[in-house]
């Protein structure tokens, strides 16, 4: 069991910095009767730092992480397990420029960001700038995304564009999550949390051998229900009530020395109160004053398959990963944060995508190669439902259809022994169908109880603006990979990265039609190092990096004369950020590890062609990029000892810092992350 208590803080205009510090211990216990695989990657004497092992450059088998030309945090299921993780929030603020935060306004809601990319909204149709991708699958939907996990084998933070292997809307980086395999061996293994408020965590998962050598199989559980953090003094009750809960059947099938396929289900539910939201306008430090509580309720299922078939051509492996999710979302949020009904929104989602990627990476001497490719379909369905000052509600939203496929390589080739040249390319296809029921106060096209809308785009309203486009790009990769010694690599690249256009299912304006958009993109100069010095006792990685991108995709306010001011997706200019990030580990004595990293982004914008002040004068060119945090720092402690054969006592010690940065794109409003076990609290700044 595990005992924690909740840090609550809450996002204030001129709060400058948030502190939090986490101390846990915790005992872990093993029956004799039940065998237990050594964690991977984790050193057998615990005197030297453990080496994880990564899939980043899908070469088909696991490397090391500190063999790979890329920045990037891993961390196993030992880690994981360790820090008592239960979402990527709490992962977010253990890497430097790194933020995987929610949007505060839809629970589950991802507004990732990393290197300073990332994406403000919770438009579904609005691409995210970070993929997250779990088992090899892309997750088209930030909904539903910011939820709680267990029996992780491990997860990967690349930070940088990946485009050339992970594809579209991975200009920031990709997030990579792989469920644990069921082993050989007859394993029960379990967790039991209790914190404050209080809430409640059970998970637990068994797995073993159904055909020895052949068939193997896990079923993995897992629930969790908070009874509620925060205060409501509009009615003296306790507000934050949510539930999560999933359950994930896993079978390995070993058909012979050459061929393995993984099959994976899983099905997730939660419910509970809407957003903790605070108005600066009636502040009352920690507590809430709101007359709607909202809710929200989600589910969500998701099938995996992925075979591996090992080949003699180029010691080979052929890899062929398909997936399917759905997701359902219905929530709602007092919007304005006020004990009057001002402003309430109800949100529906429901989306449906399958993918598929086929793949072969094998190695010819001195060269080294994968080439693939891929196929993804979603559609999803959006409405939204607004209550302005208690009148009659309006609602309104929209459907995509999207198709996309690519084609991708990559190549590292040897010219000596310790320099390797690495160049590869992705082209990609896309195309995307839209119907939109636009949303104005004096016109209600969506019923929203019924899930149903009258759309009028395309329309003879919006003259010949198409209802369907189709975008192309290449995203091209160059690289070295330069082994100074064997415990010291530098590497350097150039690379392009490309967030998908598209249409805005929000829709405010009979004026402008909600699209096409078109595409950002981006371009990457990195340089880094990785080394392991002393016998592996400290561990130093650091990079730094110039990132450019263009087309930015943001929601700004145009006037029009007559009507006043109308919301609208547009791609407004140019933006630079560049800066640096350092992770340093050093294992002093036996079984306890010291940590530390920090990062740097100067970011501005260079172009801008509308204006992100609103009705302000000028461009805006001086306001600072929104979730852009300027330095992120932490240090951690943990120490291990093994009580007996079947007891470990772990002490973990955790320190982040993250600045504030602006909420949004005129800088109304200052945000500062939910670090670690900090519940979310969302400000809104109304005009």
């Amino acid at each position: 069991m595990v005992m924690r208590k909740k840090i609550s803080c809450m996002n204030k205009r001129k709060m400058a910095l948030v502190k939090v510090g986490m101390l846990s211990l915790s005992v872990h216990l093993a029956s004799a009767a039940y065998a237990q695989e050594a964690p991977a990657g984790e050193t057998d004497d615990g005197a030297r730092i453990a080496d994880i092992l990564v899939t980043a450059q899908k070469r088909g088998v696991a490397e090391r992480a500190q063999d790979v030309p890329i920045a990037i945090t891993a961390f196993n299921d030992a880690a994981l397990d360790r820090n008592h993780v239960r979402d990527l929030q709490m992962l977010g603020v253990q890497i430097p420029n790194v933020n995987l935060s929610s949007v505060g306004t839809i629970p589950g809601f991802a507004n990732f960001s990393i290197r300073g990319f990332g994406i403000n909204s919770s438009i579904p149709s609005i691409e995210p700038a970070v993929g997250v991708f779990i088992d090899g699958v892309y997750l088209g939907q930030s909904s539903g995304v910011v939820l709680d996990m267990f029996d992780l084998a491990s997860v990967e933070v690349l930070r940088g564009p990946q485009g050339t292997l992970f594809g579209r809307n991975t200009t920031g980086g990709a997030v990579s999550l792989t469920t644990r395999r069921p082993g050989d061996v007859f394993q029960v293994r379990g967790r039991v949390v209790l914190e404050t408020g209080p809430q409640y965590t059970v998970a637990a998962s068994v797995e073993g051998p159904l055909i020895e050598g052949k068939l193997r199989a896990k079923v993995t559980g897992y629930t969790t229900h908070d009874d509620g953090w925060f205060h409501n003094v509009y009615d003296n009750s306790k507000f934050g009530r949510q539930s999560m809960a999933f359950i994930r059947p896993t079978v390995v099938w070993d058909v012979n020395e050459d061929i393995d396929t993984t099959l994976i289900y899983e099905y997730g539910s939660g419910d509970g109160d809407g957003p903790s939201v605070t108005n600066p306008i009636n502040n009352i430090g920690l507590k809430l004053n709101i007359d709607y509580p909202g809710y929200f309720d989600i589910n969500r299922q998701s099938l995996t398959s992925e075979t591996n078939i090992h080949v003699p051509f180029g010691n080979g492996v052929i890899t062929n990963i398909a997936g399917w999710r759905k997701l359902e979302q219905v929530s709602a949020e007092d919007f304005d944060g006020r004990p009057q009904s001002l402003f309430n929104i109800q949100h529906f989602l429901t989306a449906d995508q399958f993918s598929e990627e086929l793949r072969y990476a094998g190695t010819f001497g001195s060269l080294k190669m994968t080439i693939g490719g891929f196929y993804f379909q979603q559609k999803f369905n959006y409405i939204e439902e607004r209550t302005i000052s208690a009148g009659t509600p309006f609602a309104f939203g929209g459907k995509i259809n999207q198709h996309s496929w690519a084609v991708f390589g990559q190549a590292e080739l040897a010219v000596v022994d310790q320099f390797s040249l690495i160049a590869g390319g992705r082209y990609s296809w896309e195309k995307k169908r839209a119907i939109v029921a636009t949303g104005v106060a004096s016109a209600s096209l969506c019923n929203f109880a019924a899930r149903t809308c009258n759309y009028n785009f395309p329309g003879p309203a919006y003259g010949a603006e198409p209802g369907e486009h189709v975008w192309k790009n290449f995203t091209p990769k160059l690289g070295f990979q330069w082994k100074a010694t064997d415990d010291v690599q530098l590497y350097g690249s150039w690379s392009k990265g490309i967030r998908s256009g598209g249409y805005n299912v929000r829709s405010t304006s009979l004026l402008v039609g909600p699209g096409p958009y078109d595409p950002e993109e981006q371009s990457s100069f990195e340089l880094g190092m990785k080394s392991d010095l002393f016998d592996r006792r400290v561990r130093f990685n650091a990079a730094v990096f110039h990132n450019t991108i263009k087309d930015l995709q943001r929601d700004v306010s145009v006037p029009f004369v007559g009507v006043g001011t109308v919301q609208l997706t547009q791609n407004v200019g140019t933006a630079k950020v560049k800066g640096f990030e350092a992770e340093l580990t050093i294992v002093p004595v036996q079984g306890l590890t010291i940590g530390g990293n920090v990062g740097y982004l100067n970011g501005h914008y260079s172009k801008l062609k509308f204006d992100l002040n609103g009705a302000s004068p000028g461009l805006g060119t001086d306001l600072k990029i929104a979730r852009l945090s300027p330095w992120s720092y932490g240090a951690n402690m943990a120490y291990s000892r093994q009580l007996s054969d079947n007891a470990k006592a772990t002490l973990n010690v955790n320190f982040n810092h993250r600045d504030e940065s602006p909420f949004s794109d005129n800088n109304a409003g200052i945000r500062v992350a939910s670090l670690s076990d900090v519940p979310e609290r969302h400000s809104h700044c109304l005009t």
